[in-house]
Protein backbone atom coordinates (compact mmCIF):
# COMPACT_ATOMS: atom_id res chain seq x y z
CA UNK A 1 0.00 0.00 0.00
CA UNK A 2 1.17 3.58 -0.56
CA UNK A 3 0.57 5.02 2.25
CA UNK A 4 0.42 8.86 1.08
CA UNK A 5 -1.73 7.73 -1.69
CA UNK A 6 -4.18 5.67 1.07
CA UNK A 7 -4.42 9.06 3.16
CA UNK A 8 -4.67 11.19 0.39
CA UNK A 9 -7.51 9.12 -1.04
CA UNK A 10 -8.93 9.29 2.57
CA UNK A 11 -9.13 12.54 3.15
CA UNK A 12 -11.24 13.25 -0.13
CA UNK A 13 -13.73 10.63 0.12
CA UNK A 14 -14.75 10.82 3.98
CA UNK A 15 -13.51 14.90 4.45
CA UNK A 16 -14.01 16.53 0.36
CA UNK A 17 -10.76 17.90 0.84
CA UNK A 18 -6.91 17.09 -0.12
CA UNK A 19 -4.18 16.12 2.40
CA UNK A 20 -1.79 17.94 1.17
CA UNK A 21 1.25 16.59 2.78
CA UNK A 22 3.13 13.21 3.21
CA UNK A 23 2.20 9.96 5.02
CA UNK A 24 5.24 8.20 6.32
CA UNK A 25 4.97 4.60 8.67
CA UNK A 26 6.28 4.98 11.74
CA UNK A 27 7.52 1.51 13.84
CA UNK A 28 9.19 3.60 16.81
CA UNK A 29 5.49 4.48 17.72
CA UNK A 30 4.47 2.03 20.13
CA UNK A 31 1.53 3.52 22.55
CA UNK A 32 -0.43 5.20 19.70
CA UNK A 33 -1.72 4.86 15.56
CA UNK A 34 -0.47 8.08 14.66
CA UNK A 35 0.58 11.26 14.72
CA UNK A 36 -0.19 14.38 13.05
CA UNK A 37 2.77 17.07 13.13
CA UNK A 38 2.06 20.87 12.74
CA UNK A 39 5.61 21.98 11.95
CA UNK A 40 5.47 20.49 8.45
CA UNK A 41 2.05 18.94 7.79
CA UNK A 42 3.19 15.34 7.75
CA UNK A 43 1.35 12.54 9.47
CA UNK A 44 3.48 9.16 11.00
CA UNK A 45 1.54 5.70 11.70
CA UNK A 46 1.75 3.21 13.34
CA UNK A 47 2.14 0.08 10.72
CA UNK A 48 1.40 -3.00 13.34
CA UNK A 49 -1.73 -1.09 14.23
CA UNK A 50 -2.44 -1.96 10.39
CA UNK A 51 -1.02 -5.21 10.27
CA UNK A 52 -2.68 -6.51 13.11
CA UNK A 53 -5.78 -4.71 13.31
CA UNK A 54 -6.50 -4.22 9.28
CA UNK A 55 -7.78 -1.87 7.17
CA UNK A 56 -11.09 -0.60 8.93
CA UNK A 57 -9.60 -0.17 12.49
CA UNK A 58 -6.22 1.41 10.16
CA UNK A 59 -9.00 3.98 8.25
CA UNK A 60 -10.50 4.93 11.74
CA UNK A 61 -7.09 6.62 12.65
CA UNK A 62 -6.17 8.31 9.41
CA UNK A 63 -9.45 9.64 9.88
CA UNK A 64 -8.52 11.01 13.73
CA UNK A 65 -5.29 12.47 12.30
CA UNK A 66 -6.76 13.93 9.32
CA UNK A 67 -9.41 15.68 11.74
CA UNK A 68 -6.26 17.26 13.57
CA UNK A 69 -4.81 17.95 10.24
CA UNK A 70 -7.59 19.31 8.43
CA UNK A 71 -8.81 21.44 11.38
CA UNK A 72 -4.95 23.03 12.35
CA UNK A 73 -4.55 24.27 8.49
CA UNK A 74 -8.35 25.68 9.01
CA UNK A 75 -6.99 27.62 12.10
CA UNK A 76 -9.49 26.30 13.82
CA UNK A 77 -8.56 24.22 17.32
CA UNK A 78 -6.58 20.89 16.26
CA UNK A 79 -6.28 19.95 19.83
CA UNK A 80 -7.75 16.89 21.44
CA UNK A 81 -8.83 19.62 24.12
CA UNK A 82 -10.67 21.71 21.42
CA UNK A 83 -14.79 21.55 20.91
CA UNK A 84 -13.63 21.71 16.70
CA UNK A 85 -11.81 18.55 17.06
CA UNK A 86 -14.46 16.68 18.84
CA UNK A 87 -16.99 17.82 16.94
CA UNK A 88 -14.83 16.77 13.55
CA UNK A 89 -14.12 13.68 14.85
CA UNK A 90 -17.45 12.75 16.25
CA UNK A 91 -19.11 13.50 12.87
CA UNK A 92 -16.22 11.95 10.82
CA UNK A 93 -16.70 8.46 13.09
CA UNK A 94 -20.61 9.02 12.80
CA UNK A 95 -20.98 8.74 9.23
CA UNK A 96 -18.31 5.96 8.70
CA UNK A 97 -20.50 3.80 11.32
CA UNK A 98 -24.25 4.34 9.85
CA UNK A 99 -23.71 5.41 6.06
CA UNK A 100 -23.62 2.99 3.44
CA UNK A 101 -21.43 4.91 1.33
CA UNK A 102 -18.95 7.86 2.16
CA UNK A 103 -20.27 11.87 2.36
CA UNK A 104 -17.30 14.05 2.75
CA UNK A 105 -17.67 15.80 6.16
CA UNK A 106 -17.80 19.28 6.07
CA UNK A 107 -16.42 21.10 9.05
CA UNK A 108 -18.46 24.14 10.25
CA UNK A 109 -17.39 27.73 10.37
Amino acid sequence: MNLTDYVKQVSIEDFGKPFKHQAQWNTRLRSTGGRFFPKDGHLDFNPKVYQELGLEVFRKIVRHELCHYHLYFEGKGYQHKDLAFKQLLKRSMVSALFLPYQVPIKSQA
